[in-house]
Parts: C-alpha cells; structure tokens; sequence
C-alpha cells in the first residue's frame, strides 16, 4: 500500500451536508479531502425540494446562484390532498432542483476552492493524538484525476462523517450506534419523464393517507420527481413501492399513471432515527448519518447543509478534548428542536380521519398554513 495522503479535514459523503463542510473548509485554506462511494451527478432517493432554510445556507457561501446557473424551478404554491379534500398554499423562497445538479453543483465549487475529490469507499481507521486513519477502496476504479488505486490511506486532523442514512460506516464505533424510531418509515423516489399534466412545473402536489405521503414535483428538466414515505408493511403488502405510491395517490384522489407502478425506484432505509453521540475522537458525525426525522419536503437538505457550514465553523480552531462535547451540544441544543416540528406534523398526518378537516379549515383560511406547514416552507 502507498503512502497515506495527508490532510486537515476528511469527508466522507459528497451529499450537501459534506459537500458544503468540504467548500467551507477548503476556501478557509485547510487541505480538504472529499470522498463519496457514488460517481457524480447521480440520482438521490430523495425529493427535489430545496427549502427557505436550504437557501439561506447556499446564501451564506456564495453559491445562490445556482438556482439561476442550474435552471431551479420555483414553487410557488403546494396542494395537499387526503380523502378526496385538497387545500392550495402559496409558497415563497422555495424551489425544486434535481438532487444529480444540486449535489454537483456544490461539490464543483469545493473543488474549484482546493478541495479533492475522490470516489471511494472508506472505512474507518486507527485514530492517534494527532490524526485519524481511513482506508479507502475505489468503487469505481477511478479517482477525481482518473487515476485507478486498489486501496489507499488517508490520515486527517479531523474526519467529518455524512454519509447518509443508509451507512454502515458507523456500526461498530462504540457510542455512535444508529437509534432506529419504532415508528419509523421506509423512503422510495423515482424520477419519470411523463406523468399526468396536473403535475405542473411550480407547483409542488402532496397526498396524504393513511400508510404513508407521496410528494410530486417537476425538476429543472421537466421531469416529474415523486418521493414517498410508506409504513413497511404497507409497503411489503403492496408488492412495490410504485404499487404502494399509486394507491396512496389513488386514496387522496390526485391522478396516476401506468408508468408509476412499473417503474425503477430506489428505496431507503428507515427515515426516522438519532444517535446517543454524535462525536468521538477527532471525528463528528453530521446531516442525515447524525439523524433524521421523517421529512415532508425540503427540510433534510436544509439541515444537512447548516450542519456541514456549523462544522466547519467548529473546525476554524484546533481541535480540543472539548470540541467533541460542542458538536455534542450543537446536534441536541440546535438540530433537534428544528426536527421537532416535522415530527409533529408527520405524527398529524398518520391521522387520515383528521387530514381532512384541516386540509378543510386550510382551503378557507389558507393563511393558516403557516401553523400547518414546516417553518422551513411556511
């Protein structure tokens, strides 16, 4: 094996929230290091929607002008449905962006700010008073610069973990477990080039029942982005998330389509979960790897970007026995109550008899929805 590559700061995961830590670190002038398993631009299981709290963050490292540069659609209004009742709010600050062009997006300015990018799987290393070890095997047989490796070090001051719900890259670091929610729901999206004309770019669509909530939006592109959240048995009883999202859509009397059903989806695992800790030694764990509350749209990218801009900013002095305890606090004192608002709209919206009379009250006093919606939309 090679000799290790030597950095300040480690990232391991290329979505927004390490993305974002990879542009902050590296225009501070830290030697950063950005590894992903993926090849860019990929699609993401996710929905497109880029909130008002998304935009403050892309605001604050300079890079609002991706919504202009990358053709983002702006939602100017959401329709909720359930049971056949349907309720139309305005939005403002709100768009929709493929996750394939947003997540290039930020990881081409990290690169251009000095950052290297490499698409690898790593898993974690020995960790001394000075540097923590990760090695690294190519998922591709290609580096950023083409350069094929079998496996490789990488010895860094700090290593920022976000790699996403799915990772098992945590599973065995004592403290860092992932806490799984009994409540928990599975994720499914798709990305389809028809779709009925109802779906109009602009406006984002969300059908609510009782298993589970299928959101609808057009991208840059044109296509329609359908993202879900299914109880598991629901969905296990439906054969296919595509069979699960038609009958959801059917329920809340918005249209379907053939194409729905047979179409290729990717799944996530359970949405809802935490972590008892979420920082060893020189290692914090941030976005979705650090915790996630069923969504209702938008509001994930918009914590996982406020993360990697918070960790970078923890990351400017050296790091102390002490800094582990602040990203401690940071995640319970600063993430966790902003997460409280969808947790309680997701346990309302598990309430189909209810749905209706709100989505009523809503349709006649659509101001209203600002109760209603996630702070983050409203």
């Amino acid at each position: 094996m090679s000799d290790p590559l030597t950095c300040d700061v480690a990232i391991i995961g290329a979505g927004p929230g390490g993305a974002m830590a990879a542009l902050a670190c590296a225009r501070r002038g830290d030697s950063v290091v950005l590894i992903d398993k993926a090849s860019f631009p990929r699609d993401k299981v996710c929905g497109c929607c880029l909130s008002s709290a998304a935009l403050r963050q892309l605001r604050s490292v300079g890079l609002e002008r991706i919504l202009s540069t990358r053709q983002a659609v702006a939602l100017n209004r959401i329709t909720l449905a359930c049971a056949g009742t349907r309720a139309t709010l305005g939005l403002s600050s709100s768009y929709s962006l493929s996750r394939s062009s947003l997540d290039s997006a930020i990881i081409e300015a990290a690169v251009d700010a000095g950052a290297t990018f490499i698409s690898a799987t790593a898993s974690l290393g020995p960790c001394d008073d000075d540097q923590r070890t990760l090695l690294l095997r190519s998922s591709t047989g290609e580096s950023h610069d083409r350069t094929a490796f079998p496996a490789m070090r990488v010895r860094a001051r700090v290593v920022l973990v976000a790699s996403g719900l799915a990772s098992k890259l945590l599973d065995d670091a004592p403290g860092l477990e992932s806490i799984v929610s009994p409540a928990s729901r599975v994720g499914a999206s798709s990305l389809f080039d028809d779709g009925p004309d109802c779906y109009r770019a602009g406006e984002l669509h969300m059908a609510v029942a009782q298993h589970g909530y299928v959101g609808l939006a057009r991208v840059e592109d044109g296509r329609l982005n359908v993202a879900a959240a299914f109880d598991s048995l629901f969905m296990r009883e439906c054969g296919s998330a595509g069979r699960a999202a038609s009958m959801v859509l059917e329920d809340a009397r918005l249209p379907t389509w053939p194409g729905l059903v047979h179409a290729r989806w990717q799944g996530s695992p359970w949405l809802t979960r935490t972590r008892a800790r979420f920082a060893a030694s020189r290692l914090l764990v941030l976005g979705d790897a650090a915790g996630y509350v069923e969504p209702f749209t938008g509001e994930g990218m918009g914590w996982a970007m406020e993360d990697g801009v918070a960790a970078a900013s923890l990351l400017s002095t050296p790091w102390s026995e002490h800094t582990a305890q602040q990203w401690d606090h940071y995640q319970c004192q600063t993430v966790r109550p902003r997460q409280r608002h969808c947790r309680l709209l997701a346990r309302l919206l598990r309430h189909a008899r209810l749905v209706p009379a709100v989505l009523s009250v809503l349709s006649r006093f659509p101001r209203a929805g600002g109760v209603f919606l996630p702070q983050a939309l409203s």
